[in-house]
Formats: structure tokens, sequence, C-alpha cells
């Protein structure tokens, strides 16, 4: 963006305001097999982004899901309590300011915490009640350390005050090694958990020839079910396919309140197929089979599951 603008200013041309789009669709189809019933759905989100100047640009995103069959709230990107079987509204929004080292962005936001997500990732949840906050993130470069702060409130309408706070570092100490860190925490509302969690996160990764492995641990303040880790290889076989397979253990309280990349409760593998259709097309296929580590209440088995998830990610 910031270099398409350059060249302009060089050949003489007027910069308008948002002179300079960037969108990108993304549509799945979702299906999940339960021991007890099934879920299907089908979700899009419509991404956009406008450069205001060089320095400042906003974002904005539309997101939409539709569920059929029988639902369940665990299952499920929205929160199907408020919102019913159908969920429709501009739920992304804000600023983003870039310096020299740092870019700061404010506003309604996602947010990705540890090297794969393991503590928190909400960005592919929708609406109310469902890990989006209103807050900041800061990333940038100081030095040879790649640093990253997360924090806000969460947009919740059932509590109303559950914040995180997370200071993310890493750094490569040779050739194709980087290790990493997180420290954080979360407040909660919710009566039947804790009022709040302090979590530490290390992290590591080594890329070897096409292949990056990645291992990641978690642990909580939580006095019991606190743990969570995740082992994991992505694969670039040519310049149009990658495909990736994570081992992931998640306890209870292992990440930010059951908000993170991997099922909490939960260990299994997932894997995950990506094909470049063309420059600005990518089909993506994602695998989960899961089985709970701890029996819900009621429930005399762990519960095993299954998900299988096609996307079409389209940039214009």
């Amino acid at each position: 963006m910031v270099e398409f603008n350059t060249k302009m200013r060089r050949t003489g041309q007027k910069i308008s305001p948002f002179s300079v789009w960037k969108s990108w669709l993304i549509f799945c189809l979702l299906y999940i097999k339960q021991r007890t019933h099934n879920l299907k759905s089908t979700y899009y989100w419509l991404n956009a982004r406008g450069e205001i100047n060089d320095d400042v640009s906003f974002f904005a995103r539309l997101a939409g899901e539709t569920l059929t069959g029988e639902r369940y709230a665990a299952d499920t990107d929205f929160n199907p309590d408020k919102y019913g079987k159908d969920f429709l509204g501009i739920d992304r929004f804000g600023l983003e300011f870039i310096d020299r080292n740092f870019t700061y962005i404010v506003g309604r936001q996602g947010a990705f915490i540890g090297a794969t997500g393991l503590l928190y990732s909400t960005e592919r949840y929708m609406g109310a009640d469902f890990g989006a906050i209103d807050g900041v993130t800061v990333k940038g470069r100081a030095g040879a350390t790649e640093l990253k702060l997360v924090a806000g409130r969460q947009w919740n309408t059932r509590y109303n005050d559950d914040k995180l706070l997370a200071l993310q570092a890493s750094y490569s100490p040779a050739p194709n090694w980087t290790l990493g860190g997180v420290l954080a925490r979360y407040d909660c509302e919710n009566e039947n958990t804790y009022d709040h969690t302090n979590h530490w996160d290390v992290n590591i990764g080594y890329t070897l020839g096409k292949a990056d492995f990645v291992a990641e641990y978690a642990d909580s303040s939580a006095d019991k079910r606190d743990k969570a880790y995740v082992i994991g290889v992505n694969y670039n076989f040519d310049e149009r396919n990658s495909a990736y397979i994570h081992y992931s253990r998640i306890e209870w309280f292992g990440d930010m309140e059951w908000w993170g990349e991997f099922v909490y409760n939960a260990k299994g593998i997932q894997i995950g197929y990506d094909y470049k259709l063309d420059k600005d097309t990518t089909l993506k296929l994602l695998y989960k089979n899961m089985k709970d580590i701890d029996p819900f209440e009621g429930n005399e088995a762990p519960y095993d599951y299954e998900v299988f998830r096609t996307g079409i990610v389209y940039k214009f």
C-alpha cells in the first residue's frame, strides 16, 4: 500500500482519501459430526481495508453464518442464544496506525496470542460474546525481537467486564530457529469459573527445507486442569500446495477462558490443506478428530467428534 502511494507521489498523481482498497472474501462450509447429533453451517466474511493516508488505514468486516440441522452453542462460530440460527452484521472495525517500527490497531478486533494461537484466537468467530475485543494491538520490532501487546475488553452482552492483557515476544537465536514466549492475564466475570487467570507460554519453531516445525506449551494459575500444548508441522510442497498437521491437548483452563485456536478440554489432531487456484483465490480444507479429556457433566464417556471445514478465500 505505502509503496503504491509513494510511486504515485513521484509521478505527480493526486492522492485522494481511500485511494487504495484491499478486500477479501472468505466463504466456508462447516460440518460437525458428534455422537448425539450433527451440525452444518455456511458462513462467510467480507473484509475491507482502505488507506486514509500513508500512515493511517481503516478496516471493517461483514460476517454471516447460517446453521442447519441440530445446533449446539459450543459448536458454532457465533452465539445462537442471542442471534438464533442466523447471524449477519459488521463485527470488526477500527483504525490502523503505522510508524517506523510499530503498528497500532485500535477498535473492535479479533486477537491471536501465542505462536499458534494456543492461548487466544478469535478472528474466525463472529458477533457479540464470541471473543472479539474492544481494544488495542501493538506489534513491531525492537532490535532483534518481535513484540506484540494485546489489551482490551471483550465485546460481550452476557459478561460485561471480561478483559485480557498479553505481551508476546520472539526472536531468532540462530538461522532457522525461533524462540518465543507470552505473559498474559484474563479477567473473567463469569461466576462459574475463576475471576482471573494468569498465563505463561513458551514456543519454539524450526525450519528444515520446506517444513516448518512448531511446538508450544502453556500453563495457567488455575489450581487444576491448567496446561495446554500443541506440536505440529507445516509443509510447503510448491507455490500452490501446502499442508499442515497439529496434535493438541488443551485442559479446561490451559488457554485463556476457552478462546484458544484449539478445542479446549480436548485432545486430537487437525489436518489442513491449502491449494492456490490462482494468485487471488485459495481453496482451504480442514479436518479435526477430537476427544474430550474430561467428560461433561451428565455424560458417561468422553465426547468424541469430527469437524470438516471447506473454504474459499478470494482477494480483490
